[in-house]
């Protein structure tokens, strides 16, 4: 269902795997984001992190700094920031999301810069 899958996405985004592991590490993200697209949007099953979840995405695409294989292309970046817009989506659903960091404007305008930053630097990808 979708909380259980949001909170799947989310704990995803967030684990910090071995370079051994990276490409187990985008498979289960890339999955945890596309089982979203099946369910109707709703708040996740846990609270998303206090600090918002841009940090979570800066991390992931500092990362490919390290250049270990397989890399993150903008299509697989594309599907995990769909995955975002639908727990977003879910959580304007709900009507207790006032105060919130995780997923508001100021995250998204971050996300959002971050996104479009590596894609540019990733353009032959």
């Amino acid at each position: 269902n979708f909380p259980v899958a949001a909170h799947l996405t989310v704990s995803w985004l967030q684990i910090v795997p071995p370079a051994e592991a990276k490409k187990a590490h985008q498979d289960a993200l890339r999955v945890a984001c596309s089982q979203l697209k099946n369910e109707v949007p709703k708040n996740p099953a846990h609270p998303l992190p206090e600090a918002g979840l841009a940090p979570a995405v800066a991390s992931l695409l500092a990362r490919e700094s390290e250049h270990s294989p397989p890399p993150l292309t903008p299509p697989k970046l594309c599907g995990i920031v769909g995955g975002l817009v639908l727990i977003s989506k879910g959580l304007r659903s709900e009507a207790a999301t006032k105060g919130r960091k995780s997923l508001n404007l100021n995250d998204w305008t971050e996300i959002a810069w971050l996104v479009a930053k590596f894609c540019e630097q990733h353009e032959s990808r």
